[in-house]
């Protein structure tokens, strides 16, 4: 799955893993922000299953951090923060590369969170979709979508507003409802200025981002790594 950069302009060093308990690990990689300062990131193993990504400087302090537990070949995000005075410098986007490094090293299925309302947008910029069951928070979203007054998603909100008052299964209210926020945060991207219509969620959800998206877009995080200077390649 590694192929190594040969030919770039930028000194990359070799990316290498390990195994442990049967769990193949990255190991200590260097990469460098958006204002081009270099960071490491390391991975370790609290307890059985529970891992910790870390983003440190050469200090040794720890401005952003993942946790992640492994479940049934899912990698699932418990926690993942950066501190404010970080943000805006890419760390987030390093945090979510090296969970898809560890996805894939092990071939797992797909890489799970929960996102907050505000984060929701954020998450999706890396391929993650809403993988919501037909509860209060989706349902809560898609009532969002359906008050929405802007005539240029006046669609998304015609479906939404369908959906509400179907008499369906919630499973197939699942999926129809899942594709609404879907369509709907493709809109966002659409648009330049889209700060207002982020804040439309209410409520956070399940996400979801599978192997198999990934390896098909894999050219869109290929450039991702070579921007944040990680020496990994799909």
């Amino acid at each position: 799955m590694k192929i190594f950069n040969t030919n770039s302009n930028t000194n990359f060093q070799r990316l290498k893993t390990y195994n442990q308990n049967g769990i193949t690990l990255f190991d200590n990689f260097s990469c460098r922000t958006n204002d081009l300062k270099k960071y490491s990131v390391d991975i370790y193993e609290r307890n059985n299953d529970n891992y910790d990504i870390v983003v440190f400087n050469k200090k040794r302090e720890v401005p952003a951090k993942l946790e992640f537990k492994i479940y049934d070949d899912s990698l699932f995000i418990n926690a993942m923060s950066t501190e404010k005075i970080h943000q805006g410098k890419g760390l987030g986007t390093i945090l979510h590369l090296a969970s898809v490094i560890e996805m894939l090293e092990n071939n797992f299925n797909d890489v799970k969170l929960f996102s907050t309302a505000p984060a929701i947008t954020f998450h999706s910029k890396f391929g993650f979709y809403p993988a919501e069951d037909w509860c209060e928070c989706l349902c809560k979203n898609v009532k969002k979508i359906a008050e929405l007054k802007d005539p240029k998603c006046s669609h998304l909100s015609k479906n939404a507003k369908l959906l509400l008052q179907m008499d369906i299964p919630s499973s197939k209210k699942t999926v129809i409802g899942n594709r609404i926020i879907y369509d709907y945060l493709n809109y966002i991207f659409s648009l330049k200025n889209n700060a207002e219509l982020q804040k439309e969620f209410e409520y956070g959800s399940d996400m979801k981002l599978n192997k198999s998206d990934i390896i098909q877009d894999k050219d869109y995080y290929n450039k991702l790594f070579e921007q944040y200077h990680i020496d990994y390649q799909i």
